[in-house]
């Protein structure tokens, strides 16, 4: 994970080390200009009037000096780290998210996901920010001020004093750091619920209220921050004890160092000027103290969202993510062959066992049985969504994990009966051309009235131009599936298009649109392989070459023409 945070840091290495030499200059002049007003109070003393106005001139010059170097500190961090750093973050971990495989972004809530991630990324940039605004300006204050009190005070301090509070201070950190760790994590983790719960709730609106449960679920998110708010509570409470300890350590040593200064000042050894010089660097040293507990207690606190963020990046290797070689060859046309494959989405419990099932290139089968039968499983294992667990999955003649996997989809093409891309900005237009951009607006009509709703898109009084919506909710059911088979027809334009997986895809629809549009579908499937999911076997009667039913993830029942050549077995 450490070396994954050095990977996302080293391009702004040269920005962190401008503000870094910047930080230095800006706190030597900090201290440096303390110590020249004793100079300057003691030079003009006998002279009130001059002593006055020669200030005032110099306080000018030295703000607008210090004023100035801010500005260009400034700006140069904003234009080298902070807007390139999170720009850069934010690219990443969204590629990085589209290369995930399917089994990673199932395995937890979306909403909470989201929620996760975003504030990870925040977090770290202002980490980062941080660290690099705040670790050498305090390190700078602490060295420098520790240096000109070298002089003023006694051998004591340097080897028993300052050590033993240095030492007490940071244990009382360390420990308070420690002990709010179990609060912080279960408050990070309500967080996340809290994400998950909102936006999953904003999203299904309407059957919430649908079946009355606003209030049930306002409790509930209710009940998220009073434990949100307890945790914290409970943290705070840990901080405010070992704040008080670290106050009274800060005490001890301010007082030592006082005690030590009067005693000079009586003896004569320094003036009230120096007096109030050196109290205002032993506050500085104290505050440089402060600052570091008060870092420390953001990284931990900030910790925790980052690992998340972070964690990404170190994921392991998915499907999609594995080494891409050259395109191999396709045949004209590709076959499909699964061989004792097993698949399981829980350890206990099987979907695929040893599965046998070979389609010959260029046929179309129709898979049918009861919901959680494997039907999906077998579409989703074809197109690399997952990998068997067991057995092989040969497309074209190869193992589909020999296939450059970005090859194997352009081969492949899918719809499930929730399938289609519809985001929230996108118009009609667009969501249809969602997989072929380039696609003329006469190509667009053309798919859209095959899969019988460019009518109803005309009558809307916006048109191809209506906003579909998130999740394509501005749409019906079957509207949503017309437009995502609109979707996919216009990808088949396609020639390296060998395969078609359809899992339901009408499922939504009467069953006469149903049964229209598949014929108006067909045409366009000469050729290539085709595997369709269905529950009404009448709708493929007379478009496919056989049909084959699953239970129990095995073959049971398979029905062919004659002449298909078609290998089954359980």
């Amino acid at each position: 994970m450490f070396q994954e945070l050095a990977r996302i840091l080293r391009p702004f290495r040269r920005g962190f080390a401008f503000y870094v030499v910047c930080t230095l200059l800006r706190q030597g002049l900090v201290v440096g200009g303390g110590y020249g007003f004793v100079l300057l109070i003691r030079t003009y003393e006998h002279n009130t009037l001059q002593s006055v106005w020669m200030a005032l001139a110099v306080l000018a010059g030295y703000k607008v000096l210090l004023d100035g170097l801010d500005q260009v500190m400034g700006w140069n961090f904003a234009r080298h780290v902070t807007y390139p750093m999170f720009r850069q973050l934010s690219v990443s971990v969204f590629a990085r998210l589209l290369k995930l495989d399917q089994a990673w972004h199932q395995a937890g809530s979306s909403g909470a996901r989201r929620g996760e991630i975003a504030n990870g990324l925040s977090k770290f940039a202002q980490t980062s920010e941080s660290l690099a605004r705040e670790v050498c300006p305090l390190l700078a204050t602490a060295l420098l001020s520790l240096f000109l009190l070298r002089s003023y005070v006694g051998v004591g301090f340097w080897v028993g004093i300052l050590p033993a509070a240095c030492a007490v201070f940071f244990w009382l950190s360390y420990e308070e750091n420690r002990r709010c760790v179990p609060y912080r994590e279960a408050r990070y983790q309500r967080y996340a619920s809290d994400y998950s719960l909102s936006i999953e709730c904003m999203e299904m609106h309407a059957d919430v209220v649908r079946y009355n449960q606003e209030q049930r679920m306002e409790a509930e998110y209710r009940r998220i921050h009073e434990e949100i708010e307890r945790n914290g509570l409970a943290e705070a409470r840990v901080q405010g004890w070992f704040g008080l300890g670290k106050g009274l350590v800060i005490l001890g040593l301010q007082v030592f160092l006082l005690g030590h200064w009067i005693g000079l000042l009586t003896a004569k050894r320094l003036d009230g000027a120096m007096l109030v010089y050196l109290f205002m660097l032993s506050d500085q040293l104290c505050s440089s103290l402060w600052g570091y507990a008060g870092m420390w207690s953001r990284i931990s606190e900030a910790w925790e969202p980052i690992k998340v963020f972070l964690r990404i990046g170190t994921a392991g290797a998915p499907v999609a993510c594995a080494a891409e070689s050259e395109s191999l060859a396709v045949p004209a046309r590709v076959g499909l062959e699964l061989r004792e494959v097993e698949f399981r989405y829980r350890a206990e419990e099987p979907v695929l066992d040893g599965l046998n099932l070979s389609i010959k290139a260029g046929t179309k089968v129709a898979l049918l049985g009861r919901t959680g039968c494997g039907k999906s499983t077998v579409l989703n294992l074809v197109g690399r969504t997952y990998d068997a667990h067991a057995g092989m999955v040969l497309v074209g003649g190869r193992d589909v994990r020999e296939w450059p996997v970005r090859q194997l989809r352009r081969m492949v093409t899918s719809l499930s009966q929730n399938g289609g891309v519809f985001f929230s900005e996108a118009t009609l237009l667009d969501t249809i051309r969602f997989a072929k951009p380039e696609a003329s607006f006469a190509e667009v009509v053309r798919a859209a009235r095959l899969a019988l709703i460019h009518e109803e898109i005309m009558a809307l009084q916006d048109g191809y131009q209506t906003r579909a919506g998130e999740h394509g909710k501005n749409l019906s059911g079957g509207q949503r599936q017309r437009v995502a088979l609109a979707q996919a027809l216009l990808s088949l334009d396609d020639p390296e298009k060998r395969v078609v997986l359809l899992d339901e895809c009408t499922s939504n629809l009467d069953a006469e649109t149903e049964r229209t549009v598949l014929r108006n579908l067909w045409p366009l499937l000469e050729g290539k392989t085709v595997v369709i999911i269905t529950h009404r076997a009448a709708a493929v009667e007379g478009l496919v070459d056989a049909m084959v039913a699953l239970d129990g993830g095995r073959v049971v029942a398979p029905r062919m023409t004659p002449a298909l050549g078609l290998a089954l077995s359980s």
